[in-house]
């Protein structure tokens, strides 16, 4: 990873704003899961860019590390939030090659659609989790409800990010896991919604509430799945 440009580099190009209601329900849902599977445990917090979200990860007694390719996103974690119980190192998951059997749990929060090769990432996430340890990720959903309405109204599917590999589907992320000895918990369902005013908005709004109560499911904008090591 170490070739890779710095995305950090002239800034954060993944802006976290806790106010803006995706970024609010991601650390929400991401934290309910963790806070259910972990006591005491070791974290690891796989891509976590300046530490935002791996801030909060320290519940329950855990001890968490944090690690991305970036060196400016780590200097700016480990100078703001680090502490005795939350560290973060300039480190790829593959770079951990001692740490066999090593976490309770991993976290990788809206990583894997960065990633080239999905099967080698989560064959070293499976290596360095205990045994029954947790692995969490979340991830955009390929058939949302936006990327569905551009389909019918035959316009392209535009990926959330311009930095995003790929995209996945439910079942490709569940074939993901099979593949590589990993148990499925639970999924947990985040649907969009915009702040922006305009009436387009307003409906959009509307219908992913409607989704939503109606727990659609496979149409939301972002899906968090529970799994657990083999």
């Amino acid at each position: 990873m170490s070739t890779i440009k710095d995305e950090y580099q002239n800034g954060d190009p993944y802006e976290v704003d806790f106010s803006d209601y995706f970024h609010k329900e991601r650390l929400r849902n991401t934290l309910d899961i963790l806070k259910d599977v972990s006591h005491n445990s070791k974290v690891l917090d796989v891509g976590c860019g300046r530490g935002y979200f791996t801030k909060h990860f320290v519940v329950n007694g855990n001890k968490v590390l944090g690690i991305d390719y970036s060196k400016n996103a780590i200097e700016f974690a480990q100078n703001n939030f680090g502490n005795e119980s939350l560290l973060f190192e300039v480190l790829d998951v593959v770079d951990l090659i001692e740490k066999k059997d090593e976490f309770d749990v991993v976290i990788a929060n809206n990583l894997i659609e960065h990633i080239e090769n999905p099967n080698a990432f989560l064959r070293e996430c499976h290596r360095i989790l205990k045994p029954d340890g947790f692995l969490i990720i979340s991830t955009p959903n390929l058939y949302s409800f936006r990327n569905i309405i551009s389909i019918i109204f035959k316009k392209s599917v535009k990926y959330r990010h311009s930095n995003h590999v790929c995209e996945y589907s439910r079942s490709q992320i569940k074939k993901f896991f099979q593949k590589n000895d990993f148990k499925l918990v639970k999924i947990v369902s985040q649907f969009q919604i915009k702040r922006t005013n305009g009436i387009i908005v307003l409906l959009f709004n509307i219908v992913n509430w409607f989704l939503a109560f109606l727990h659609f499911n496979f149409l939301c904008a972002t899906n968090f799945y529970l799994v657990k090591k083999k």
